[in-house]
């Protein structure tokens, strides 16, 4: 089974990232596991980069 984030997740981990924290501790803050919100994480920094 595949594990995802819920669209306030997301949304909610995207503004802790652009705040500056990084995947592990956004994902103890939603309190999930952190593979999902470091695959979010992933992409997220690569289209910050892509913006640069």
């Amino acid at each position: 089974m595949r594990a995802t984030l819920s669209d306030d997740q997301r949304e909610s981990a995207i503004a802790w990232f652009e705040k500056g924290l990084a995947d592990t501790a956004a994902a103890r803050l939603l309190g999930v596991s952190r593979w999902p919100v470091k695959s979010l994480y992933r992409r997220w920094k690569s289209m910050v980069k892509e913006r640069r």
